[in-house]
């Protein structure tokens, strides 16, 4: 979505578009994870702009989440 907004509405508007949208997918969860999904979709997107690609930002959410779930379900 961000690099199809791109061209349209410029960098900054397209990377808080996209911003807006991932906190609004969160919304349910705790409030750390709303907070931290706006600071990530910003730095993500920023990085996403400069790599050119999605793929990192994808390894790195996969990371993430797999090592909350292993924090929350091992080290209780």
């Amino acid at each position: 979505m961000q690099f199809g907004l791109r061209q349209s509405m410029g960098d900054w508007q397209s990377i808080l578009v996209q911003t807006a949208v991932s906190c609004i997918i969160h919304i349910g969860k705790p409030s750390g994870e709303i907070y931290s999904s706006i600071i990530g979709a910003l730095v993500w997107g920023i990085l996403a702009f400069r790599t050119r690609s999605i793929l990192f930002i994808i390894l790195i959410h996969w990371l993430l989440g797999t090592s909350l779930d292993f924090f929350i379900c091992y080290m209780r």
